[in-house]
């Protein structure tokens, strides 16, 4: 019964599957073939996402803070040069924000610590203590520099 139904065709040509299964699946050649694309479709992957991702950092970093860390000795460094900030804060990240053109701040969370000069490369308290460290006896004012 299975013999009067079921039809065989005769195959002369070869299916184009059968000619690509015939290729990628070689012992030399599959596996030569397989990291040949992976490759392509790494480096097009890196290559094309290059741009993209640059441009998504370029929108971020217009509006966001440059975090460094602290030192052990109280340093932290920025744009190619140290500035002692305090070795209180030793390991602790701080934030840089520019305020202006040649103006950034310095800050420890949401705690104002200094204002970075860039064109004197000096570093200036962002407020004065209540107390003055030479004179205990002359309260001074908290004032925003």
């Amino acid at each position: 019964m299975l013999e009067r139904t079921v039809v065989r065709s005769a195959r002369t040509a070869h299916a184009v599957s059968d000619r690509v299964d015939a290729i990628a699946l070689h012992r030399v050649w599959g596996p030569l073939i397989f990291l040949a694309l992976l490759t392509l479709v790494f480096q097009v992957m890196f290559t094309w996402a290059r741009p993209l991702g640059d441009a998504m950092q370029a929108l971020v970093d217009a509006a966001s803070v440059e975090v460094r860390r602290v030192t052990s000795i109280g340093q932290f460094a920025w744009r190619g040069q140290l500035y002692f900030l305090s070795s209180v804060f030793e390991g602790q990240p701080i934030g840089i924000e520019q305020v202006s053109d040649d103006r950034w701040s310095i800050a420890f969370g949401p705690l104002n610590l200094a204002y970075l000069d860039q064109a004197t490369k000096r570093l200036t308290p962002s407020i004065f203590w209540r107390y003055s460290p030479i004179n205990l006896d002359r309260p001074s004012p908290i004032i925003p520099v």
